[in-house]
């Protein structure tokens, strides 16, 4: 991510998450769909039509039949989401104060609930999972899907998505 600024880190944000539901659906790894130096190309370059993915190394003919039109969606969705709400590019792994508070709510959620139901908390997520989880809470920029907004973890969580955000 070297080189993107913040609309193209939004831009990457949008494509990852495309890229992540899609591979989902064909159960076939991230990398299978694209690489992540294509998605990375994208963000820096910002084609505004299909015609103009033809210039990116490593994304095939066919992947721009197929995913083209998806992938120039994806790169407007970045550019017109709010500058305030795109992501920082200097320690962006790092959360805001109100971020923070949240992240400590949900763990101490999920590790109570955890015990009751005798479950290891793990399996709910990972500490860069639930960051993820509550950077999409506190943005209303964010469209993401993070596995623990549906399923099982999602009926898990569901008391924490009614009270504490």
């Amino acid at each position: 991510t070297k080189g993107l600024d913040r609309t193209g880190l939004a831009i990457l944000r949008e494509l990852s998450f495309w890229r992540e539901q899609e591979a989902r659906k064909l159960n076939r790894p991230r990398g299978h769909v694209l690489k992540d130096s294509v998605l990375i190309a994208i963000s820096k370059q910002q084609p505004d039509s299909v015609d103009q993915l033809q210039g990116i190394p490593s994304l095939s003919s066919r992947a721009i039949d197929r995913w083209g039109v998806t992938l120039i969606n994806g790169v407007q969705a970045g550019l017109s989401c709010p500058e305030e709400n795109r992501p920082a590019t200097d320690d962006s792994g790092r959360l805001n104060k109100k971020s923070m508070l949240l992240l400590e709510r949900l763990i101490e959620f999920i590790q109570l609930k955890s015990k009751v139901q005798g479950i290891d908390p793990t399996l709910i997520g990972n500490t860069t999972e639930l960051k993820q989880l509550v950077r999409i809470l506190n943005n209303s920029c964010e469209t993401k899907m993070v596995r623990q907004m549906e399923g099982w973890r999602k009926t898990f969580l569901n008391d924490f998505y009614k009270y504490a955000v």
